[in-house]
C-alpha cells in the first residue's frame, strides 16, 4: 500500500477520479523510489541474482548438450521410410 504521502502529495482542487488519483501517487512513488538508496540497493541484488541463475541455467544446458544448440534452433528426428 502507498503511504498517505504520496496520495496526499497528488491531490488538487480539482476533482479526480480514484484511478487517476492511483495513477499519480504511483508515479510519484516510482520517481521518489528510483534515487532511494535501499529500493537501488536491492535492485542490484535482484540483478545480480537473476544473473547467477542463468548463469547457473547456461551451464547446465551446456552440460548436457555440449555447448550452444545448433543455429537452426530445435530439430525433430524424421521417422525411418
Amino acid at each position: 500500500m502507498l503511504p498517505d504521502r504520496y496520495i496526499r502529495a497528488t491531490r488538487s482542487p480539482v476533482l479526480t477520479s480514484v484511478t487517476e488519483e492511483i495513477r499519480l501517487a504511483l508515479e510519484a512513488w516510482v520517481e521518489t523510489s528510483k534515487s532511494d538508496p535501499k529500493v537501488l540497493q536491492r535492485a542490484e541484488t535482484v540483478r545480480a541474482e537473476i544473473e547467477r541463475e542463468a548463469k547457473t541455467r547456461q551451464s547446465a544446458i551446456e552440460a548436457i548438450f555440449g555447448g550452444a544448440p545448433p543455429r537452426g534452433g530445435r530439430t525433430t528426428k524424421q521417422a525411418p521410410a
